[in-house]
């Protein structure tokens, strides 16, 4: 194991925060996509837990799984864009309305005017295609068109490249950076340091997350 590895594992890891303003995004490249490729919701109204679970089996690496699985039994705060290779499912995103102030979400405290965009994931072979580009942009598009008071956040960790690529990508915007102190492996206390010098400081202990 890396000392980077290491010291983001024990100490302290460095995430970047990014927001997303309609005015610098171009939708443009969905409508002109590979004719191959769908980009869809999963509707969760109609289709069941199992069908979920197959769905997401085709796409994400076997640790994230049960995570991504369990949401469904919080599907009023998720929502999940579906990449289809000739209707195979090749990528993912997804969407977490932000349900109240103080709502802590791997880490970081949110308040009820954000709506935060996970990490996108896109399966080895179909990686460089522009795939993981479009996913967000059609997460995006949804959230502006349904959200339009709140702002989308993403967190990427710093040694995250291709994400951070991904994000400057598809326009977003640095709004600052987040610090997570530990102790024993455990996030301790959560720093956030907003491009114009504000300080958010958050003592992680005093909160509950009810959301994975």
């Amino acid at each position: 194991m890396s000392l980077r590895r290491i010291i983001e594992n024990w100490v302290f890891k460095i995430r970047y925060v990014f927001y997303a303003d309609r005015e610098y995004i171009d939708f443009n490249d969905l409508e002109h996509k590979d004719e191959d490729l769908t980009i869809e919701f999963f509707d969760f109204n109609s289709k069941s837990k199992s069908e979920l679970k197959n769905t997401l089996n085709k796409i994400v690496p076997g640790y994230r799984l049960q995570r991504d699985i369990s949401r469904y039994d919080h599907k009023t705060h998720w929502e999940l864009v579906i990449a289809y290779w000739r209707d195979v499912p090749v990528g993912c995103n997804w969407i977490l309305n932000i349900p109240h102030d103080n709502f802590i979400f791997d880490s970081f405290i949110h308040d009820s005017g954000q709506v935060l965009l996970g990490s996108s994931f896109v399966v080895n072979e179909f990686r460089g295609r522009g795939i993981n580009k479009l996913i967000r942009k059609k997460a995006l598009k949804y959230v502006f068109e349904n959200y339009e008071n709140k702002l989308p956040v993403s967190i990427v960790e710093k040694s995250n490249i291709s994400s951070i690529k991904s994000n400057y990508g598809v326009g977003a915007k640095l709004y600052g950076r987040n610090y997570l102190i530990k102790l024993l492996k455990h996030n301790i206390f959560s720093v956030l340091i907003k491009k114009d010098k504000t300080i958010k400081f958050w003592f992680l202990l005093k909160y509950k997350q009810t959301l994975y």
